[in-house]
């Protein structure tokens, strides 16, 4: 995630070049630092919605004020090139973004928009096969396949944390124009601190803007084996529709801080996915039922050195 050389031009303008985290979400640059979370790991709802997480490139900070507010401006230009399991490859370029965050006080907030162009060899085979036959298949795999496909992403949040309590609100979309779908997500969550401990509860949800089902190739007139076999690719496709998030959470839990840079957390999270979505799971069993809610209880031991 990160991997960068920093210089620091004015005592207002720093320059990076390299692997750069982007900056999009409050908790997305330390995300994956644990300590550094009230909660066992960010709302996967909102953060799982993240087609892109870091850049290969340049970013500028303009750090500045108006009055008691202090102001951070930054913008970036990169691209990505991951490989993924089973083979596959995440290639993102002419990534584009800016980011602008204020604290006052106890009250910090970011909005962020970036932009990039999206490949992978996710769906492939499939999408080979849909072309197949004809316009009607040529046109599913031009809608789904991602293939330089145009990525958006915004995002909005606000933290107040004056001590002994904190509250924690954000705001994703995403837009996607392939089979990662389009989706809107956000999550609200706050915590008292008492001693060593802190008590915290949320909410958090992610919308598919997109069916989560698809028609498919029309079967009407085809011999039998080609409409057996577009019965198939059809069920493909909307398995891979399945996968586009949608799903609410509830979540609870409490922070031990047991001892200096050691945190001990226990959490309890009802998540149910909806609409024939799996959420976000990535291995569901074969139990597994849209519209039922099943339990996540987690223990996280996080310690900094």
């Amino acid at each position: 995630e990160w991997a960068n050389v920093k210089y620091q031009l004015t005592p207002e303008i720093a320059l990076r070049a390299g692997r750069i985290a982007l900056p999009v979400f409050l908790a997305a640059e330390y995300r994956k630092v644990g300590y550094a979370l009230p909660w066992v790991r960010t709302p996967v709802d909102v953060y799982g919605t993240l087609p892109i997480s870091s850049s290969d490139g340049v970013d500028a900070t303009w750090r500045w004020s108006t009055g008691a507010v202090r102001h951070n401006t930054q913008v970036l230009a990169g691209r990505t090139d991951r490989d993924l399991a089973n083979g596959l490859k995440i290639r993102a370029g002419n990534i584009r973004g800016i980011s602008h965050s204020i604290e006052y006080g106890a009250l910090s907030g970011r909005v962020t928009a970036f932009g990039g162009r999206l490949t992978t060899g996710i769906g492939r085979e499939l999408f080979d096969a849909l072309r197949m036959f004809g316009p009607s298949g040529n046109a599913l795999a031009d809608r789904y396949a991602i293939e330089d496909k145009r990525v958006r992403m915004l995002s909005a949040g606000a933290s107040y944390d004056p001590g002994p309590w904190f509250v924690t609100a954000e705001y994703g979309q995403t837009r996607t124009s392939s089979l990662l779908g389009d989706g809107t997500s956000m999550y609200v969550g706050a915590g008292l601190r008492r001693g060593a401990f802190t008590p915290y509860a949320g909410y958090a949800q992610v919308r598919a803007d997109v069916p989560l089902t698809d028609p498919g190739i029309p079967t009407t007139g085809l011999p039998p084996p080609l409409a057996g076999a577009a019965v198939q690719l059809n069920a493909g496709v909307n398995s891979f529709l399945s996968t586009i998030p949608m799903q609410s959470t509830w979540s609870a839990g409490v922070r031990w801080d047991a001892a200096p840079d050691i945190a001990l957390k226990l959490q309890f999270e009802r998540v149910r996915p909806q609409g024939g979505s799996r959420g976000t799971l990535i291995n569901p069993t074969p139990e597994f039922r849209s519209g039922r809610a099943f339990g996540i209880a987690s223990v996280a031991l996080d310690f900094v050195f």
